[in-house]
């Protein structure tokens, strides 16, 4: 089974009466987008676009435009995180502006319409309201009150509407024409709190690389079995709950692991040295069916930098095709492009893990970009690799890392990196370290003190009233997936230490393991790794789990301006818990082997992290708690003890009652 502690409860509750002020839905300069973009729209529609006129009623530097081909019937649709089933006090509103004069509109190109639209359905059942530009080449602000409209029975049977349609000189053709919207309000939150990462939180999991183009090529010809590599880790890794693999390489955006493509031949139309040629197309799909045949969650790497690291063959091909293609526009070739990889691997990902985002963030297209993947994945969890968070002082100082131990010879301070979100849009923390060009070893001492206990006291945050899981992604070796580099994590007692705290919280973990490039294992984990990754999971299997070495400062470790004497056990501690017996039926015995009579709490949470039994009892020495569990039904539960108001032990429990 694997090892997958639920979230614990988090309340994202938003009870918002219909009388209250409009809920903000998609609005560029405050960074909100609520609102999930559609692709498939007439015309063409781009986020974060300069404002045509700064002044009156919409002063934001940033606001959407949308450009219609002038075929008539122009629409934008973008689907809506809360299913609307109730049009009672529903109102929308939004501002907008037409690049036309005045005397140019009629009482048909001056057509704007707000329609509600179930997926499923289409046009049947929808319903729709308009307005007018009263004037062109100024901002207007407009109404749209669906209050007493009925929802047809067939709508509601099918969830309701979960589009909005946002229509442009709807009937008539007005020659292609620009809009600018901006500020879309409604009465009812599309503040989407799904947490797509609930599978991530309590997991652990591997990184197996496929690296894609030609490189996937050279290896497989230089002897790399990578799908049997892949089988050596479901059968030796059980416990695993999942894997990061490789949709494009690692650092490198312009290799893929594969061709298939609905939107484009890439060896074709682009050059044949960033796919894999035909027998290895499939290599990473039959990867994939192993992972996901054996249940474990998919993670799979992107790097969004365009082909900013090709070599100039390539990067000519490129330009000549967006150029021939998307009239220059780099970042919708790439869009169209990404999408046919996506559309490939949907039934494979569980997840995307987007890295090198600064290429799309500088242009403006990075949300653009998002709403792609969750519109072509509607349920995946996504990570955006953003600007990095340190750890700091009380007057906001950086935290430095002066040494490391008393053999540190690297004179590096270095940082401490605190897993936080910085873009609003993920759903999973990128978890990666303090770069290791900054002297900060993968398993720094730095982390155990700071960087976990941030992970145990808030392993779900609300990010602007999102809910992201976090998650840390911590290298093996000097450097991420070079096997000539020395191992670092070489104390197995270490790891498993990290993987219990971090997932005894219902964070995630990922440790980025490396396949061997020597030998008759080409393409399977190095072994030095397996050997620590067995160890973790063979205690992982035990029930109850085996306790880890309490966290203890390395000697001669501190921070810049820190006492260098000073020695920190900074891990509360509750040793000898026994729990029995497991499974159970009825009752639930706890023997905690207190020294002296202290106040302990219990708590029982389901497998959703829901609390089913709270005690709070003053015990006295080695006495015996008999919990009753009659009352709840067969299944997986969790016990938390916790001592003066800290959590310091996690039990799973299986429950067999009638």
């Amino acid at each position: 089974m694997f090892r997958i502690v639920p979230i614990l409860l988090i309340a994202f509750c938003f009870q918002l009466n219909a009388l209250m002020a409009q809920n903000s839905w998609y609005e560029n300069a405050n960074d909100v987008h609520n609102l999930i973009y559609e692709e498939g729209v007439v015309g063409t529609f781009t986020n974060n676009q300069a404002n045509p006129v700064i002044e009156g009623l919409n002063t934001n530097p940033i606001v959407s435009k949308f450009v219609s081909n002038g075929q008539g019937d122009d629409f934008v649709t973008f689907r809506l995180p809360n299913s609307i089933i109730d049009l009672s006090d529903l109102s929308i509103s939004m501002k907008a502006y037409i690049s036309m004069e005045t005397s140019e509109l009629t009482s048909e190109n001056n057509k704007l319409r707000i329609e509600l639209r179930n997926s499923v359905l289409g046009a049947s059942g929808s319903i729709y309201e308009e307005a007018e530009f009263p004037s062109g080449e100024t901002w207007q602000s407009f109404s749209f009150d669906f209050d007493g409209t009925d929802i047809p029975s067939e709508v509601l049977a099918a969830d309701g509407y979960d589009l909005i349609r946002i229509g442009f000189a709807v009937g008539e053709n007005p020659g292609p024409t620009s809009y600018y919207i901006d500020g879309i309000q409604g009465s009812v939150s599309q503040l989407d709190t799904t947490v797509y990462a609930d599978w991530l939180a309590g997991s652990w999991g591997v990184t197996f690389p496929v690296f894609g183009g030609e490189r996937l090529d050279s290896e497989v010809a230089g002897g790399y079995d990578l799908v049997s590599g892949a089988q050596e880790i479901v059968d030796e890794l059980p416990e695993v709950g999942h894997i990061i693999s490789n949709l494009s390489y690692f650092a490198h955006s312009h290799y893929f692991t594969f061709g298939k493509n609905a939107n484009i031949d890439l060896a074709t139309e682009i050059d044949p040295s960033i796919v894999p040629t035909q027998p290895n197309d499939e290599i990473i799909f039959d990867v994939l069916d192993i992972f996901q045949n054996s249940g474990k969650k998919i993670i799979l790497y992107i790097h969004v930098g365009f082909m900013e690291r090709a070599d100039s063959t390539v990067q000519v091909a490129w330009k000549d095709y967006y150029d021939t293609n998307f009239n220059g526009d780099q970042y919708a070739a790439y869009e169209y492009m990404m999408k046919g990889f996506i559309e490939e691997v949907k039934d494979y990902a569980d997840g995307y893990w987007l890295d090198g985002a600064h290429a799309l963030s500088d242009i403006g297209r990075l949300d653009d970009f998002h709403a792609m993947i969750r519109s072509t994945d509607r349920d995946a969890a996504i990570s955006i690799q953003g600007n990095p968070e340190y750890f700091r002082d009380t007057d906001g100082n950086l935290l430095l890392v002066d040494s490391d131990g008393l053999d540190d010879m690297n004179p590096i301070d270095y940082k401490i990196m605190r897993f936080r979100p910085q873009i609003n849009l993920g759903n999973y923390t990128g978890g990666h370290i303090t770069p290791l060009g900054q002297g900060a070893p993968p398993n720094s001492w730095s982390y155990e003190e700071f960087t976990i206990p941030d992970m145990i006291e808030e392993p779900l945050i609300d990010f602007d009233g999102r809910p992201i899981v976090k998650h840390g992604w911590f290298p093996m070796r000097e450097r991420w997936h070079v096997p000539s580099r020395p191992l670092v994590f070489v104390d197995r007692e270490q790891v498993y230490r990290f993987t219990r705290r971090i997932t005894d919280a219902s964070a995630g973990v990922t440790f980025a393991s490396t396949t061997t490039d020597l030998g008759d294992k080409k393409g399977y984990m190095m072994a030095d790794e397996m050997v620590l990754f067995k160890a973790v999971n063979d205690r992982l299997a035990m029930m109850p789990l085996p306790d880890y070495e309490p966290y203890v400062r390395p000697e001669g470790a501190y921070l810049v301006g820190e006492d260098t004497n000073t020695s920190v056990d900074v891990e509360p501690n509750l040793v000898d818990i026994s729990v029995f017996p497991n499974p159970a039926s009825s009752k639930l015995f706890i023997d905690l082997n207190l020294e002296d009579t202290q106040q302990v709490e219990l708590i029982m949470t389901n497998y959703l992290g829901q609390r089913v039994k709270t005690l709070t009892i003053e015990l006295i020495k080695n006495q015996l708690v008999e919990l009753n569990i009659s009352d709840l039904r067969s299944g997986v539960y969790y016990l938390q003890v916790r001592k003066e108001g800290q959590e310091s032990f996690t039990q799973k429990v299986s429950i067999l009652n009638n």
